[in-house]
């Protein structure tokens, strides 16, 4: 905030100050894991983005793991969104969880050594 009202940032890896002419617009995002103060939120302008839908998700996780078999990741997708619907989770699983089970399914055999490999030279 006070760097906001004085429009000067310090920036840890050059150890120098900049100085805007002009209000900067930040764009912030939440996963709503902590409450943001009040003073904050009375700045700010609110755009809700959806979850993406399943063939949204279905995409994402071809993105990363092109090669993962299509009966593999309908049964991922499935238990991946019985577990958001569960409404008594502290916290509901992230598009990143299921990147991550992608990962760990690639790492542990379940995909073939090919796809790994392919994997790791698309994310260099």
């Amino acid at each position: 905030m006070q760097e906001l009202d004085v429009m000067e940032f310090y920036v840890k890896e050059t150890k120098k100050f900049v100085k805007t002419k002009t209000r900067p617009i930040v764009i912030i995002t939440s996963n709503n894991e902590k409450e943001l103060p009040g003073a904050f939120l009375r700045r700010c302008v609110f755009h809700w983005i959806e979850f993406p839908n399943k063939e949204f998700m279905a995409d994402i996780c071809n993105l990363h793991f092109p090669n993962l078999k299509q009966n593999l990741l309908d049964q991922c997708l499935k238990h991946f969104y019985a577990l958001r619907a569960v409404t008594k989770l502290r916290k509901m699983p992230s598009a990143y969880n299921l990147i991550i089970i992608g990962t760990i399914l690639v790492i542990i055999g379940l995909v073939t050594v090919i796809t790994m490999i392919r994997v790791i030279k698309h994310s260099k």
